[in-house]
């Protein structure tokens, strides 16, 4: 069966991309689908899907841009960048409602947001990934993907129940962890090669009962509930 047929205007999408005369790095729609973040270098753009216009330029980040969220509500968009930077922005005034920095050791490419919007989750280069109230900034866990604490971070995903976190790294590894305690509760087994295995990408099905990778060496699909393929 061949891919479904798509019906819209893919030249207006194409014409954002090529405003953005610096490269786009990242990209994601907000909850209702009405705008489009577009991370460059050291900006975050959000573009109104319908007329294809730009709305607001977000800056503060300093270097490129590599990851964007929005919020549960799209009230909020938040962006990470390699040299450390956390910021999240109210996306109706363009506003800077926090400017985290996690240091420039940590070469943060990857954040999300939980389900209801509370905390963020980002990670990168150093091998951690950090959990904050998204509200005050407050540091609610620090996390190690890997006992080694080295081992790259490339993608991290809150499932929409809330109750699970999970990170994707440059090992091949994808572990799960309690949302709220920020506990290990396990390391799901690839049925692929470990050599040049490197996770992506991660990302929870809506009803919270499945997990996907995306990694060097293809697509796996997990069960969150006894975690076997």
């Amino acid at each position: 069966m061949g891919w479904p047929k798509i019906v819209g205007s893919r030249r207006q999408i194409f014409n954002l991309c090529l405003l953005m005369s610096k490269g786009v790095y990242a990209v994601r729609f907000n909850t209702d689908g009405s705008l489009l973040a577009l991370a460059s270098q050291a900006t975050v753009q959000l573009w109104d899907v319908q007329s294809g216009k730009i709305g607001i330029t977000l800056e503060g980040m300093g270097t490129s841009v590599g990851s964007v969220a929005f919020n549960h509500d799209s009230s909020r968009v938040a962006a990470v960048a390699r040299n450390g930077k956390l910021g999240i922005w109210d996306v109706k005034s363009g506003e800077s409602r926090r400017l985290i920095d996690a240091g420039s050791n940590s070469g943060l490419k990857t954040v999300a947001f939980s389900s209801d919007g509370k905390h963020i989750a980002a990670g990168g280069r150093s091998g951690l990934f950090t959990i904050w109230n998204a509200t005050t900034g407050k540091r609610i866990h620090e996390i190690k993907h890997s006992l080694s604490g080295t081992d790259s971070i490339n993608s991290v995903a809150y499932s929409f129940d809330g109750k699970y976190l999970a990170s994707g790294s440059n090992s091949g590894s994808v572990r799960i962890w309690d949302a709220n305690s920020g506990e290990a509760i396990h390391t799901l087994k690839s049925g692929l090669s470990r050599i040049n295995h490197r996770i992506n990408s991660v990302k929870f099905s809506p009803d919270s009962r499945l997990i996907a990778a995306g990694s060097s060496k293809g697509i796996e699909i997990w069960t969150t509930a006894s975690h076997e393929e």
